[in-house]
């Protein structure tokens, strides 16, 4: 700290002020002599460029002296136009002034001729109206009376008051002749008084309330029949008092068994008011206002019938809802009888119905809007008959009775009495018929649930079970069904319509799947079984066959009394006839086929032992006639077993050789099959070769029905053959090899190809 006093002490005694004075002022000097400079400078430049332009600066001055003198000429000028347009402005005002009087006049002039004329026109048409006849024509003057008479001025006239006094008479007089004419056309189906009373009604501006009157003098006697139907009263004053008091409890007076007791003849007011609704919806819409006087009057006329019709049809629809919505009474009561209430609406309205299953009728439109109305009936009547069909099959199955298509029959005679009740109307008939598709897939499902796919149900040793009774009972019941559906719907040409046939064709589609599935698996046990039986044919001893002299071998012998049990035992209660025969048939092919595999595959080198086989040919043929009488109905699989036959007893160039007549008949694989079993025991078999027995083979051939994968099996095995001839040092190989080759390279090549 005192270093830094110190310090301080020491710059203020070396500091001079005045020194610093002087050097300031003299700064200071120094740039007013530099500003002094510049400005002396400035004046001189200013003063020589004066000097240059001096004789052009005194033009100009003269210039402005000049036109100062020009803009004071210029306003004494217009103080002068100013002066002239105040007196011309004058002269306008009177003249305007003039001009406005005459205006006055004329304006009143116009009223007095355009006053003269309403006064003429009006004479003219009380003249008119005393001596025109024609209703649309007098309307019309009516209504030209009625809008010169709204003239105050013309109201004041004392030779008009009589007239115009007559007009409101006239005019009601009018309405009424009007409404008159429009009843009469109605009655009588006059178009022309139609067309007449609604030009009057326009002509006259009373159409929106004559469509509201007339539309109200049928709503009141909707309604008044409905109270009828419904058995509606009304309560006196003091009875109603009464039932209102504090403290009691108020019931329905009317039950559903009251007003179905007096239903049907108090519906004869309600289809009273439908027949008459009808009668003229179907009159009011054929009305074209072509016998106008004007195209734009007849299109007037149209339209007003279209939009009273559909106004009419509107309403009355709405309160038919209303009513059946808010009266269940009536509603449960109707129910039972929609068919027949449905029935009577369409006779009312003459529908008929055309062979696709669609409705006619020259008034369809109203008809459309009155049945949508009845919608809550239909679909109530149709819950009601879905449930009961639902229920009859829930009954069916409880009472566990499948014998004799019990379940069918119970289910049938509900859908036998669905059917004949909803046949008078399309549309009730197609929402049976859907109802019926319901019941149907329900029935499909229980009887799927009930079936048994166990072992039990597809053994085939012994006798059949009672699992097996129960199942086929089952697909009785079924088939019962199904045919009796397809029976129902070929009686009558309405029940065979387009839509209604593709309604119910699904679920008999699916109840025959269902039918397929139960019988599958039994057919599989009994293709096994035959399977089995074929396999042996392996094992058979035919030299004990032939000393013997037994006309066929074991395993054919028992295959026949399997088939025939088969067939008899398991097959033939069946009553799915078409169902059976293609099982039939399918089993009889693969029979077949499998039997040719496993003789191709059978290594026989004696004569006899082939004749034995031979035999069997025809003995295979009489096991097939249970499952099949016409074994030419076959196709492929018996022309194979034909064809092959005389094969047996050839030589293996002779089968070669005849090569033009089986080629096309029967696979190569089985000819080379064929070939290698005549063939010495050093080339192998196939199955042989691949360490396989002779049934995992065929199980393999089955699974692979491609010619080409037998014949690169083949092949394989071939191939193999050759090596192990090779490995083992052998001179040739079997006289049939390089024939068996040459064919399999054939056969490769033409599949290739």
């Amino acid at each position: 700290m005192e270093n830094a006093s110190s310090q301080e002490l020491e710059f203020c005694e070396k500091f001079d002020s005045e020194d610093k004075c002087w050097s300031s002022i003299e700064k200071r000097l120094e740039y007013r002599l530099e500003l002094s400079r510049k400005k002396e400078a400035v004046e001189e430049k200013l003063r020589n460029v004066i000097s240059k332009k001096y004789d052009a600066l005194c033009l100009q001055a003269v210039s402005m002296n000049g036109l100062e003198n020009v803009v004071n000429i210029c306003c004494n000028s217009l103080l002068d136009l100013k002066g002239k347009f105040t007196e011309c402005g004058e002269e306008i005002a009177v003249v305007h002034g003039e001009l406005q009087k005459l205006t006055d006049k004329q304006t009143a002039l116009t009223s007095a001729i355009q006053l003269t004329r309403d006064l003429i026109d009006l004479l003219i048409v009380f003249e008119r109206l005393d001596n025109e006849e024609d209703i649309v024509e007098r309307s019309s003057m009516l209504k030209d009376a009625l809008r010169l008479a709204n003239n105050r001025d013309l109201q004041k006239l004392e030779i008009l008051q009589n007239s115009l006094q007559k007009l409101p008479n006239l005019r009601a007089e009018m309405i009424e002749k009007s409404e008159q004419l429009f009843q009469i056309g109605l009655k009588e189906k006059d178009a022309f008084s139609i067309c007449s009373a609604l030009m009057t009604f326009k002509n006259l501006d009373i159409v929106e309330s004559e469509v509201q009157q007339y539309c109200d003098s049928l709503v009141s006697g909707l309604n008044a029949a409905l109270d009828k139907v419904s058995l509606k009263v009304t309560p006196a004053e003091d009875d109603s008092k009464a039932r209102h008091t504090p403290g009691t409890v108020l019931f329905p007076s009317l039950s559903v068994s009251a007003v179905q007791s007096n239903l049907w003849s108090n519906l004869e007011y309600l289809f009273q008011v439908f027949q008459r609704l009808n009668s003229e919806t179907e009159f009011l819409l054929t009305v074209k206002g072509t016998n106008l006087r004007t195209a734009s009057a007849g299109q007037f006329v149209k339209e007003l019938c279209r939009r009273l019709v559909f106004t009419l049809c509107d309403r009355l629809a709405q309160i038919l809802r209303t009513k059946l919505t808010s009266d269940s009474v009536l509603l449960h009561a109707l129910r039972d009888d929609c068919p027949r209430f449905v029935q009577c609406l369409n006779s009312t309205f003459a529908i008929t119905a055309d062979g696709d299953g669609t409705t006619s009728t020259t008034s369809s439109a109203p008809y459309a809007i009155i049945r949508n109305a009845f919608a809550s009936l239909e679909i109530a009547y149709n819950s009601f008959s879905l449930n009961r069909l639902l229920e009859s099959v829930h009954k069916a199955f409880q009472s566990e009775i499948y014998s004799n298509n019990h379940l069918a029959v119970f289910v049938m005679q509900i859908v036998d009495q669905m059917i004949e009740h909803s046949c008078v109307d399309v549309q009730l008939l197609q929402q049976a018929w859907i109802s019926v598709s319901k019941a149907v897939n329900l029935f499909a499902a229980k009887c799927e649930r009930s079936i048994r796919a166990d072992s039990l149900a597809t053994q085939v040793i012994d006798s059949p079970n009672h699992a097996q009774i129960r199942n086929c009972e089952l697909v009785n019941n079924m088939n019962h069904l199904n045919n009796a559906l397809r029976r129902i719907l070929g009686e009558d040409t309405c029940k065979n319509a387009s839509v209604i046939a593709n309604i119910i064709q699904d679920s008999l589609r699916h109840l025959h799947t269902v039918m397929e599935q139960a019988i599958r698996p039994l057919c599989q046990s009994v293709e096994s079984a035959i399977a089995a039986i074929l396999n042996t044919m392996h094992q058979e001893d035919f030299n004990s066959l032939i000393h013997r002299k037994k006309s066929a071998s074991l395993y054919m012998r028992e295959l026949q009394a399997f088939l025939a049990r088969m067939n008899k035992d398991y097959l033939s209660p069946y009553e799915c006839t078409d169902l059976m025969n293609n099982f039939r048939k399918h089993l009889a092919v693969k029979t077949c086929d499998q039997f040719l595999l496993h003789v191709s595959l059978l290594r026989i080198q004696d004569d006899d032992h082939r004749l034995m086989l031979v035999a069997d040919f025809a003995e295979l043929e009489f096991a097939l006639t249970p499952l099949c009488c016409n074994l030419s109905s076959l196709g492929l699989s018996y022309q194979r077993l034909q064809c092959f036959r005389p094969l047996l007893l050839k030589k293996p160039d002779e089968v070669v050789k005849l090569r033009s007549e089986w080629q096309d008949v029967v696979p190569a694989s089985l000819i080379l099959h064929l070939l290698i079993s005549m063939s010495h025991s050093d080339l192998p078999s196939p199955n042989d070769s691949m360490r396989w027995t002779v049934c995992r083979y065929v199980e393999w051939l089955e699974t692979h029905p491609d010619e080409m994968d037998r014949l690169l099996f083949l092949s394989g095995s071939l191939e193999a053959y050759a090596k192990s001839t090779v490995a083992a040092d052998k001179a040739e190989y079997v006289p049939t090899y390089p024939l068996i080759v040459d064919l399999l390279h054939e056969f490769l090549g033409d599949i290739s190809s």
